[in-house]
């Protein structure tokens, strides 16, 4: 059901949410925003009236969720079907008087896989054969478990006649090199590599005779496991 929020305006208030899950798949139950509260959110599997699947992050019932910012959990469904979801609240709020009360939760599979299109890794100046260096960080910009599925740099050319065989290479730190053909715009071989890197962009003009100014933007669709905002993980 991906991310979603809601506002408790009472300690005692309850909220309550379903969602379809299916039978094998992996899947991450979190709540975030909640200070230190003892707000949680709890899962189960109710059949014929009876609750026959149940998982909690309630610190009256598991002391590593008290008085957490975000509490969280991963579970595997056991059956294909609707499952409900309970947000509520084990104290009176007295740790935090000034909370909000306002929450972010997801229920969703724990496996996920994203796109970025057109993101800047800076420019170039092409002189001929000469190979030029550009320094990319993600560290910063995709979650810690970003694996690649496919990567492909496209050029822009904003003084200068375009190039239609830039030769493009990529490489983070004690890793192998991994490069385009024929000027495409696909990196290839880096399926299943860790797109999270400090990395070395190294591009030329094949051709060697072109003078001009290159631009370079990523494409990138990457697996990642969904997992708490760094600094809130929890020894479960």
């Amino acid at each position: 059901m991906g991310m979603k929020s809601g506002t408790l305006n009472d300690p005692k208030e309850e909220h309550w949410y379903t969602v379809d899950l299916k039978a094998g798949t992996r899947y991450f139950v979190d709540i975030r925003n909640v200070g230190k509260t003892n707000c949680y959110i709890e899962l189960s599997y109710i059949l014929n009236g009876e609750t026959k699947y149940f998982y909690t992050t309630n610190p009256e019932r598991k002391e590593v969720y008290h008085l957490k910012p975000e509490k969280y959990l991963y579970m595997t469904a056991p059956v294909t079907g609707k499952y409900y979801i309970k947000i509520a609240s084990s104290d009176n709020w007295e740790y935090s008087p000034s909370f909000t009360k306002n929450y972010f939760f997801y229920v969703g599979p724990a496996k996920q896989t994203y796109s970025v299109s057109g993101y800047p890794i800076g420019g170039a100046s092409i002189f001929g054969s000469d190979k030029k260096s550009l320094s990319l960080d993600l560290f910063g910009v995709v979650p810690e478990s970003a694996t690649i599925v496919n990567l492909s740099i496209n050029d822009t050319f904003p003084q200068g006649s375009p190039c239609t065989d830039i030769e493009k290479s990529m490489r983070y730190f004690g890793g192998k090199t991994y490069s385009n053909i024929g000027g495409s715009s696909e990196i290839y071989g880096m399926s299943g590599v860790n797109l999270r890197q400090s990395w070395n962009i190294y591009v030329k003009c094949g051709q060697g005779g072109h003078i001009t100014q290159w631009i370079g933007r990523l494409n990138c669709k990457f697996n990642c496991t969904m997992a708490p905002y760094p600094g809130n993980e929890l020894n479960l």
